[in-house]
């Protein structure tokens, strides 16, 4: 039986970098999508998989050596993250938090900066917790409410 490196000599194809684990630079992989429509195709199926929250919670249950998540634990995440609080839900997308203050009927959360907050924000609104919780975004604050 013929060696992966014997195919790509004999039928004279150049191995690249991009893809194999642990052997692609942040530029080669910047490079790498400026020179094909793998953007293009990407948005395409995160489109199909129904949005990037469903994108995150696959790349985020691949392990480091490229093994795919089963789909019976991503749709788990999925109807888990419908029930289940801001904070966690917030944490499990890989955001951190700085801090989070309770009190009688709310709560709010900081983040170390405007950009994350900015970006949690958007993801809590897309995942419609504001159908729980009135919400508002100052700084590095979101301020919830219960209803």
């Amino acid at each position: 039986m013929k060696s992966f490196r014997e195919i790509i000599k004999k039928e004279n194809i150049h191995e690249s970098l991009v893809g194999q684990v642990g052997r692609t630079k942040d530029s080669e992989a910047l490079e790498h999508i400026e020179n094909s429509d793998a953007a293009k195709r990407f948005r395409k199926i995160v489109r199909e998989l129904g949005g990037k929250t469903v994108a995150r919670q696959l790349l985020a249950g691949m392990s480091p050596s490229g093994n795919k998540v089963s789909v019976s634990t991503t749709k788990v995440n999925i109807q888990e993250a419908k029930t289940m609080s801001p904070n966690k839900f917030l944490r499990d997308l890989g955001f951190k938090l700085k801090d989070e203050k309770f009190e009688k009927y709310s709560f709010s959360i900081e983040f170390y900066s405007d950009k994350d907050c900015k970006e949690a924000y958007q993801e809590l609104i897309d995942n419609d917790f504001a159908d729980f919780y009135m919400m508002s975004r100052v700084g590095k604050f979101i301020e919830f409410e219960d209803l």
